[in-house]
C-alpha cells in the first residue's frame, strides 16, 4: 500500500505546533505554487521557521535565489559522466528501479521521487541535478502542473525534463508538451533510449 500523503492543511497545523519539517515543506509548495497558490511572503515565513528548527532544506534554501538555472551551477562532469546527477520521478517503484539500473550503468548519481512534492524537494536539495525523467501520471499534483510549476520558476527553466511513461494518447501528449518538456520516451524501452537522451541533454550541452 502506498503511503499516504499528509495534506497542506495538516503540515499548516505541524507548522504551527513547530514542526521545522513541515513547516520546510510548506516553504517549498508556497514557493513554487504546487498544491497551494505561490505567495513568497508565506514561502519565506515557513522557510524561516524551519532553517531555525534546524531543517535542511531550509538551509539550502539560499541556494536558489540568485535567479541562475540548475544546469549552469553543476561541476564539470567527467569523461564518462560518474556523479552527474539525475532525478527519475515515478510513482511505481518498480518503474523508478529500473531506470535507476540503466542510469547508474552509464555512470550516473541518481535520485527519486515518487510524486511531484517529493519532486520540488529532491530539486531543492539538489541544486546541481542535471536533468530529470518524470513519468505523467503522479498522484495528487499531476506531472503537466508539476512542469508548468517548474518552468514558471526562475531556478528550473533551464533543467532538461524528459517524460517516461506508457501513454501514448494525443491529447495528453499535446497537454504535457505545452508544460514545456524536453523530450518523450514511451515504456517500454531500453538503455540505449535513455543513453541517446543523457547525451543529448547533458553531455553535449556541458
Amino acid at each position: 500500500m502506498g503511503r499516504k500523503k499528509t495534506s497542506v492543511k495538516d503540515l499548516e497545523k505541524k507548522a504551527l505546533e513547530g514542526d521545522a519539517q513541515a513547516a520546510a515543506s510548506l516553504g517549498l509548495l508556497y514557493e513554487i505554487g504546487l498544491e497551494v497558490p505561490a505567495n513568497e511572503e508565506k514561502a519565506k515565513g515557513f522557510q524561516n521557521q524551519a532553517a531555525e528548527g534546524g531543517d535542511l532544506y531550509a538551509r539550502l534554501s539560499s541556494a536558489h535565489k540568485s535567479g541562475k538555472p540548475i544546469a549552469s551551477k553543476a561541476s564539470e562532469p567527467s569523461a564518462s559522466g560518474v556523479q552527474m546527477p539525475v532525478l527519475v520521478v515515478d510513482p511505481s517503484r518498480s518503474s523508478r528501479m529500473t531506470i535507476r539500473s540503466l542510469l547508474e550503468e552509464l555512470g550516473y548519481s541518481v535520485h527519486e521521487a515518487m510524486d511531484a512534492r517529493e519532486a520540488v524537494g529532491v530539486l531543492k536539495m539538489n541544486p546541481d541535478m542535471r536533468m530529470m525523467f518524470t513519468e505523467v501520471n503522479l498522484p495528487g499534483v499531476s506531472a503537466s502542473q508539476l512542469l508548468t510549476k517548474l518552468r514558471s520558476h526562475k531556478s528550473f527553466r533551464s533543467l532538461p525534463i524528459v517524460v517516461v511513461t506508457a501513454v501514448t494518447t494525443p491529447e495528453v501528449i499535446a497537454k504535457v508538451k505545452k508544460s514545456g518538456i524536453n523530450g518523450w520516451i514511451v515504456k517500454p524501452y531500453n538503455q540505449q533510449v535513455i543513453k541517446k537522451s543523457t547525451d543529448r541533454w547533458i553531455k553535449n550541452q556541458s
